[in-house]
This record gives structure tokens, C-alpha cells and sequence, in this order.
């Protein structure tokens, strides 16, 4: 382990023992050397988890309000903006006023469940922009819910879970491809007014399909690129 890290062997008895403790960059590489994540180095207990970055929050409720003022057309969609943007608002205050984080966590997730069946379900006659934005906003609550959950319950089995950067963008995007995926199933009408029958939804499943190719492959050469990039 010392010589991966590049340091001495005294170094790292230092850190068993408790005398010294690493910087942030060796903590993070010696999380990723024994596979789990810095929180379980660190100690942290399971509320210190859950409660350390609820940061989706403030995001969704900006977004929601944006929806309110910009987006949302009919007197229905603004009082369900209302009334999810009340929500966001009491998650925030009760997760910065009460110490209990666990009904915090599940309360966030089942908000984002509630927002991605909002626009899945086009309640109100959500107009695109509507759909996209709550699919977007209940993918993010829902994918940083469950990092937060499976760091917590399994801190030393976290693997590639434990970056939460990767998780979340992983799990937005496969919300919006889901998405997608079921509005071209559902829809009577493409945005030409041409009515839908088979053949025209095989073809936007497949451009889809290619647009999702496209896009992991941009994303795996990049990766690769910054890996062997010089720092």
C-alpha cells in the first residue's frame, strides 16, 4: 500500500494508529485503493452521511421556480408549481431544523418519484418544456437520495458507487432516456402534427438509440483522454 501511495511504510502506521491523518488527495486515493468510500475512512456515522449533502434541493426548487414564473401556462400547472415548490421549501427547512435525516432522505426521493410520474403521467397537459423540467428535477432528487442511501447502508461495499458525480449524472440520464423512451410509445402526434403508427415510432426508438451510442462513446473517449491526460 505505501508504495502505491508513494509514501513510507512509518506514514501509513502513522494513520492506523491514529497519529496523523492524510490529505484529502491520499484520502481519496487510498479510498479508491480498498474500495470503499472517504466517509467510511472518515468514521462517519450514517446520519453524518445522509445529512453531509442534500445539495439537489436548492437546484429543484430553483428550477421549479423558474417553471412557475417562465414555463407554466395554464392555471393548473401553476398551482402544481405552487405546490411543489411548498414542498421543496419544507424538505429544506426540515432538513435544516430537525436532526433526523432519515425521513429527510425518503421524503426527497419520493418527491422526485412524484415529479417524474407528474410528467410521465402529463397531468394538466403539461406542455414539453413542463415535462422536461420535472423529469429533470425528480431524476436529480432521486438519483442523490439513493447515493446518499447506499453510501450509508454499505459504506465499505460502495465500488464504483461511491462517486457521486458518476451516479447522479448516470441516473438523470437514464431517467431522461426512460422518459423518452415512453413518450415516443405514448404520443398520438409527432411535433409535425403527423399522426404515430408503428414505423414512425421504430424510427424515433432508433434514433434515439443512436443518440444514446453517440453520446457514451463521447463520453468514454473523453474519460479516456483525461485519464491519460498529464496533470
Amino acid at each position: 500500500m505505501a508504495e502505491r501511495l508513494f509514501v513510507s511504510r512509518q506514514t501509513v502506521s502513522s494513520w492506523e494508529t491514529g497519529r496523523n491523518c492524510p490529505n484529502l488527495e491520499t484520502l481519496a486515493q487510498l479510498a479508491e485503493l480498498l474500495g470503499v468510500s472517504t466517509d467510511y475512512l472518515l468514521g462517519r456515522s450514517v446520519a453524518q452521511v445522509y445529512q453531509m449533502s442534500m445539495q439537489g434541493l436548492p437546484t429543484v426548487l430553483v428550477v421549479l421556480m423558474i417553471v412557475r414564473l417562465v414555463i407554466a401556462e395554464t392555471a393548473a400547472m401553476l398551482w402544481l408549481s405552487d405546490a411543489m415548490i411548498v414542498a421543496v421549501l419544507a424538505l429544506i427547512t426540515y432538513e435544516h431544523f430537525v436532526s433526523q435525516a432519515n425521513p429527510t432522505l425518503y421524503s426527497t426521493c419520493l418527491l422526485g418519484v412524484v415529479l417524474i410520474g407528474l410528467a410521465w403521467g402529463q397531468i394538466f397537459g403539461m406542455t414539453l418544456e413542463n415535462q422536461l423540467a420535472y423529469v429533470v428535477s425528480g431524476a436529480l432528487l432521486v438519483s442523490e437520495a439513493t447515493w446518499l442511501y447506499f453510501q450509508a447502508r454499505f459504506p465499505a461495499r460502495s465500488g464504483f458507487m461511491k462517486n457521486k458525480l458518476w451516479w447522479i449524472s448516470n441516473g438523470v440520464f437514464g431517467l431522461l432516456v426512460a422518459s423518452g423512451v415512453i413518450w415516443i410509445l405514448f404520443r398520438r402526434v409527432d411535433g409535425s402534427g403527423h399522426v404515430e403508427d408503428i414505423g414512425s415510432r421504430l424510427l424515433a426508438l432508433g434514433v434515439l438509440t443512436g443518440g444514446i451510442i453517440i453520446f457514451e462513446l463521447v463520453v468514454y473517449f473523453a474519460m479516456r483522454w483525461l485519464r491519460r491526460a498529464p496533470h
